[in-house]
């Protein structure tokens, strides 16, 4: 089975880099681009077609939740994974109701982000269990 295809979203450096480092040691993924901006990651997406894309909801410029519209209405096919500080009902209606599939706090620990990865690959939603009682 091909690895799973991921584009990182965020506009912070270190968190890009802490994920990629993360992604090159999980097996099954491949991590095939990063984005720092909403604007980017719709070029990126278009240009890379990744199978995942972990998507940061504050972003500057165009929002991840604005980014993530975008990029579902071009690539249906495509799952993203919300990757948010925000752990309020609201927040995470907003990001299921704007296209992502799952839906990650970032305080949570490396293999709740690996699970949200392999949910959605597999056609499944995924919140992290920390929050998972805001969605029921």
């Amino acid at each position: 089975m091909p690895p799973i295809r991921i584009l990182l979203v965020d506009d912070h450096d270190i968190v890009r880099e802490a994920l990629a480092l993360m992604l090159a040691r999980a097996d099954g993924v491949q991590h095939v681009g990063s984005a720092a901006s909403g604007e980017e990651a719709i070029l990126e997406a278009q240009r890379l077609r990744p199978d995942v894309i972990i998507m940061d909801l504050g972003l500057p410029g165009i929002s991840g939740m604005d980014a993530t519209r975008s990029i579902i209405g071009d690539l249906p096919l495509t799952r993203i994974v919300a990757f948010s500080a925000h752990q309020t009902r609201e927040h995470v209606h907003q990001a299921f109701a704007a296209g992502a599939c799952a839906y990650v706090v970032k305080g949570s620990a490396g293999e709740d982000l690996l699970d949200a990865v392999e949910a959605v690959s597999a056609g499944n939603p995924y919140v992290s269990p920390a929050i998972a009682g805001l969605v029921a």
